[in-house]
């Protein structure tokens, strides 16, 4: 039996591509670890660079060597991963 190919997710920086394997539940709880300081403070970037670096298929070079880039990118995932999952914690 054949493989099945992960689904995958295109996010867009300054007109540059980064693909993602979509994340499973697995990186979603890794994502989500990452996503409260000690201090109980949010992090999104950090959150978003977890799901990023176990997640990452193709990324253009110019995102990963420009910080404000990078730190863009990682919003981004956070914001589409993880956003939803705090609302739902925070609502039960």
């Amino acid at each position: 039996m054949a493989k099945k190919e992960p689904k995958k997710v295109t996010f867009i920086v300054k007109g540059k591509n980064c693909i993602l394997r979509e994340p499973n539940f697995e990186d979603l709880s890794f994502g989500l670890s990452a996503l409260t300081t000690i201090e109980g403070n949010v992090n999104m970037v950090g959150a978003g660079k977890a799901i990023y670096d176990i997640c990452v298929f193709e990324c253009d070079k110019e995102i990963k060597e420009t910080p404000k880039y990078m730190v863009s990118l990682c919003l981004k995932i956070a914001e589409e991963y993880l956003q939803t999952v705090q609302v739902e914690i925070k609502k039960n």
